[in-house]
């Protein structure tokens, strides 16, 4: 009797262990990670949500969406070293911090190349902005800037997510995001 009990506690088991890696196999198959390039966001924000939406929140002719996608790009390929460069330092500052004696003249350092690679990808940013005010409307910058700002610091917990807002002021931006809709 406990033999057969165990074998069909054995069997169940079995069942219920192949049908979750059957769902894992499925769900990774109809959602293939994107290519590396389309991993990286415009401008910082989440890239895969804002492309998805982004002639819906913009209300973008087909020649305005080339366009933004042509700057995105630039953008892309202007900042990519200083990205990498920064995430080398940023990798580098935690490894001078954990080590067995702390040098902070070289962690200082380090910051400041970090706060100076930084500045340039803002910097390149910002210059791609001042292009975009060639082609999209007063209406459309505006909805633009404020996805940007939305869409900043995604992987961080912000205001909306269980986090309270700190004032009043950080509190517009995103309830004038939510007046255009």
């Amino acid at each position: 009797m406990k033999l057969k009990i165990l074998i069909g506690a054995l069997i169940f088991l079995i069942v219920i262990n192949l049908a979750t890696l059957g769902s894992y196999i499925y769900f990774r198959i109809q959602h293939t990670p994107p290519p590396l390039m389309e991993r990286f966001p415009p401008f910082g924000g989440e890239p895969h949500h804002w492309e998805k939406h982004s002639d819906i929140l913009l209300n973008l002719t087909p020649e305005q969406r080339h366009q933004l996608q042509s700057l995105i790009r630039e953008f892309q390929e202007e900042s990519r070293e200083l990205r990498f460069k920064k995430m080398s330092d940023e990798e580098k500052l935690m490894e001078l911090l954990q080590a067995d004696t702390l040098d902070t003249n070289l962690i200082e350092q380090t910051i400041q190349q970090i706060s100076e690679e930084q500045f340039k990808i803002r910097r390149i940013a910002i210059r791609k902005l001042v292009k975009a005010r060639s082609f999209l409307t007063p209406d459309q910058q505006k909805r633009f800037y404020l996805s940007l700002i939305r869409g900043r610091g995604r992987h961080l917990p912000h205001p909306g997510m269980g986090m309270p807002f700190p004032d009043e002021h950080s509190r517009k931006p995103f309830q004038q995001f939510r007046n255009l809709n």
